[in-house]
């Protein structure tokens, strides 16, 4: 009797762990290396943000994982419109769509923090077809008594010579910005140093 008792849970703990696995197989399906990743994003956007007229149809031009990280970036194109869409990367080796961001015009940088497991991220992404921006500098602030205090981060990243480009930069970890929240300013200037972006 007790032998059976110990067959029993044996078999519920076996089918516990098959379904938890397929489960977790199902929810990271996404192969970001994968020739469907565009047919994956189509999928999110049509049937996970609301009824459309019409199917949209997405072109993926550059998939990034940031560094080692759990967070893996598609820069991606439909319609005219320019956006990216993060996935989370699971247990198995495959990735979660977490969600999109669409822009209607992309601005010549834009600039997002992603926190992942590895730290925070700044991923700028922009337009440069003109091929007069030559490089971004990034400077990291907080909020602290009402005041923006201003971490020692500011760093110069080299702007591809791109209609599109999708750079990223990790941020270090400074006293100021232990309670980071996402907070840069950002300036684009060409090769004479100049501010090109934002004008002033």
């Amino acid at each position: 009797m007790k032998n059976k008792k110990i067959i029993w849970l044996l078999i519920i703990i076996l089918l516990l762990w098959f379904a938890i696995n397929i489960y977790r197989n199902h929810k990271f399906s996404v192969n970001i290396y994968s020739n469907n990743l565009s047919k994956k994003i189509e999928y999110n956007i049509n049937y996970f943000h609301g009824r459309r007229s019409e199917l949209v149809k997405v072109q993926a031009l550059r998939v990034v994982t940031l560094e080692d990280s759990n967070i893996a970036l598609a820069f991606a194109k439909y319609n005219g419109l320019y956006g990216r869409t993060r996935l989370v990367k699971g247990p198995n080796g495959k990735y979660q769509i977490k969600g999109s961001s669409w822009r209607g015009r992309l601005d010549p940088a834009e600039v997002e923090t992603f926190k992942t497991n590895k730290g925070r991220y700044q991923v700028i992404m922009g337009n440069n077809e003109n091929k007069d921006i030559d490089t971004i500098e990034l400077r990291a602030f907080t909020w602290k008594n009402g005041v923006n205090a201003y971490s020692d981060y500011t760093t110069i990243l080299e702007v591809p010579k791109q209609d599109v480009y999708f750079i990223y930069k990790k941020i270090p970890i400074d006293h100021i910005l232990k309670n980071f929240t996402g907070n840069i300013e950002f300036v684009c200037k060409n090769k004479e140093g100049k501010i090109i972006y934002p004008i002033k």
